[in-house]
């Protein structure tokens, strides 16, 4: 999967996000689990096209965490980038539901081949 971009003031920033980000973002919110944290990213989930100022700060803070470079701007210059680009938007988001675990698909058991009774 190719890693997200934007651009602020001239200067590109690579967006990836790893366990590093998670906990960064468990951080700036203050949460302690790693199920705190997907409680408080479940509020995405009904954004809709009206999001409320708490949902649109959360993103700005999603995106902040998983910025690879040394970020000096202001953290809010990430929403003026992302928030009317909804095709660099579902970009990020789903770079970033890309880094929790998946769930394993499980092998459907083979079937057995009955031994064969001895005479």
């Amino acid at each position: 999967m190719r890693k997200p971009v934007i651009e602020i003031n001239g200067k590109k920033y690579t967006i990836a996000f790893n366990y590093g980000s998670h906990r960064m973002l468990s951080k700036i919110w203050n949460l302690k689990t790693f199920g705190e944290l997907i409680k408080r990213l479940s509020k995405f989930s009904d954004m809709g096209e009206d999001p409320t100022f708490d949902q649109i700060d959360d993103l700005r803070d999603v995106v902040f965490s998983g910025i690879q470079e040394e970020f000096d701007e202001d953290t809010n210059l990430i929403i003026n980038e992302v928030i009317y680009d909804t095709v660099k938007m579902a970009e990020i988001m789903e770079a970033f539901a890309a880094s929790f675990p998946q769930e394993k698909k499980s092998n459907p058991a083979k079937p057995t081949n009955p031994k064969k009774s001895k005479k």
